[in-house]
């Protein structure tokens, strides 16, 4: 159950991470209009929110099952969640190397190909349209420039 429960527990303290660094922006802009910090912030205590719906979930159906029968949670599973947590470090810290578009790609490659099983073509197509995507809604339609890293 403790493996279990590890997903949503750190998955709470990054979102935590998240949720105070939104609060240096303003909600509310001078003029009363919603303020660059109101979208984090929201979405920061909604994830919370529902981590902490999962992880009350889990811990009470794993007290049911212990209850009813004897039995372990899968290991392919626990590894699946072990992973994608460590993906989601490395691409955070990689956005101080190499910038957050190309972070966020490699993120979105490694998990198609590595956890969805997708084929390397499908994978790099998927990840490289969805940067392109993510490049021109953000930087040039709304102005908004991504962390570039150090080498960048």
């Amino acid at each position: 159950m403790a493996l279990r429960l590890l997903f949503p527990i750190c998955f709470i303290l990054g979102v935590t991470i998240l949720l105070f660094q939104s609060l240096k922006l303003p909600v509310l802009a001078s003029n009363g209009v919603i303020g660059p910090g109101f979208l984090p912030m929201v979405l920061a205590l909604l994830i919370i929110t529902l981590l902490a719906i999962e992880g009350f979930s889990v811990f009470w159906n794993e007290r049911k099952q212990e209850s009813q029968k004897e039995g372990g949670r899968s290991s392919i599973a626990v590894s699946t969640q072990l992973f994608f947590l460590v993906a989601i470090v490395l691409t955070l810290a990689l956005v101080y190397v190499v910038g957050m578009l190309i972070s966020l790609g490699l993120f979105i490659f490694v998990i198609l190909n590595q956890l969805e099983k997708r084929t390397l073509f499908h994978s790099s197509v998927f990840s490289i349209v969805s940067i392109l995507v993510i490049y021109v809604i953000f930087d040039v339609l709304l102005g908004i420039s991504f962390a570039s890293g150090m080498l960048s």
